[in-house]
């Protein structure tokens, strides 16, 4: 379901066809990706696993840069086979969905922390937001990661409080920077102040009310369609 979904939605984007009335219940970046593809390549599903498949192996690679800048070139390289060869992440690559860009978002955000904490700077700081919010626009719940950010900018800058708080408000600049034209689109087009994606009630509810089972994703009292 999902993925037919993501489908149908890039080929409206494709075609200039409206496909969400009022705010997204999704986040957009994964079907405005697929839709891209499609209009380059024409509607179709090899070139998109194709190109899913590259980014999972640049994902790869950066699993072994993360792995050799952290802990040394030999736990890199063992780090970087272990994505290669991981079936999990070989499956979804094939998949119309949002895993191969969460993420590689995701570890291009770790591999920007890690040389921002021996040499902090405001545009390494921007990068990283960049990176999560780009993240957040794939997944929304990525955004619970930025307390964590922002304590390890806290802790690995030792500057004075005034340079912490410009590292942190370029950190939140950048992070913005993806997300303002998704809330915007929301207010004007739905007239509702959805952050990113209206789905995340609806999903605590279906795991959360009285009849949940921990398995089943189905809302109660609503049609089958």
């Amino acid at each position: 379901m999902d993925e037919l979904y993501h489908d149908q939605w890039a080929r409206a984007v494709v075609e200039g066809r409206s496909f969400i009335e009022g705010p997204y219940f999704r986040a957009p970046l994964y079907p405005y990706f697929l839709a891209a593809v499609y209009a380059v390549f024409g509607h179709g599903y090899v070139v998109p696993q194709v190109a899913q498949c590259l980014i999972g192996s640049a994902s790869c690679g950066l699993v072994f840069l993360i792995g050799r800048q952290a802990f040394g070139r030999t736990v890199g390289a063992v780090a970087g086979f272990a994505a290669a060869s991981y079936w999990m992440l070989i499956y979804f690559d094939n998949e119309l969905l949002l895993p191969v860009l969460d993420v590689f978002f995701d570890l291009l955000l770790i591999g920007q922390l890690l040389p921002a904490a021996r040499t902090p700077g405001l545009w390494t700081d921007l990068m990283a937001g960049l990176f999560l919010g780009l993240s957040a626009i794939v997944r929304p719940n990525a955004l619970l990661f930025v307390p964590a950010v922002l304590t390890w900018v806290a802790v690995s800058d030792r500057a004075e409080w005034k340079r912490r708080l410009s590292h942190a408000a370029c950190f939140w600049a950048g992070c913005a920077l993806p997300i303002l034209p998704v809330t915007s689109r929301n207010y004007l087009r739905g007239g509702d102040r959805v952050l990113i994606a209206s789905q995340g009630g609806v999903n605590f509810y279906i795991g959360n009310n009285p009849r949940s089972d921990g398995m089943t994703a189905i809302v109660p009292d609503t049609p089958g369609d």
